[in-house]
């Protein structure tokens, strides 16, 4: 068995927060968040021997299907504060943060590049790849928000969550630091 990712307390409060509990996968080694009760939804972390990070989700009785994989563990986290923060948006009754996700949205000096094998990456401000994804509209919904996640604390993010109106991701229906 591997060793299991190890996540933070922040990311473990917010994913209590919206539901999740967390187990290891025993089986697997896999650090495993599931909707609580019943783990009608899990998300599977898993560590590759390369040092990036898989997520995967499933619901109960399906297989796993990808949702990305990360360089390191803060993209991670930041992607699953993005995960969680819209379902406590739905507990709390607030309505979903509808974040801008076609390609002119992506963070300044980001970039999302296709690929030949339907897999799509997100650059970093240096052009490094950090996150990996497949399909063309998915990735687009996964890795735009995802850039712009990032030019914030995590504090920031997810007061965000918790804002009606998204600030300070959001302004005016745009990402804030693209007005």
């Amino acid at each position: 068995m591997t060793t299991s990712p190890v996540l933070s307390d922040a990311i473990l409060e917010w994913a209590r927060r919206a539901g999740y509990e967390l187990s290891i996968d025993q089986d697997s080694g896999a650090t495993l968040l599931w909707s609580n009760p019943g783990g009608e939804i899990r998300y599977f972390v898993r560590q590759q021997h390369d040092g990036w990070l898989v997520l995967t989700r499933a619901s109960r009785g399906g297989d796993d299907q990808l949702k990305l994989r990360a360089a390191s563990p803060k993209v991670l986290e930041y992607a699953l504060c993005g995960v969680f923060g819209d379902a406590i948006r739905v507990a709390l009754g607030m309505r979903a943060l509808r974040t801008p996700w076609g390609a002119s949205d992506v963070a300044p000096g980001w970039a999302v590049i296709g690929q030949a094998n339907n897999e799509w990456v997100l650059n970093d401000a240096s052009g490094s790849p950090i996150v990996v994804t497949q399909g063309s509209t998915t990735a687009l919904m996964e890795l735009v928000p995802l850039s712009n996640y990032l030019q914030l604390s995590m504090g920031e993010l997810q007061a965000s969550f918790l804002c009606d109106n998204g600030t300070p991701l959001l302004s005016g229906g745009a990402y804030a630091r693209l007005i």
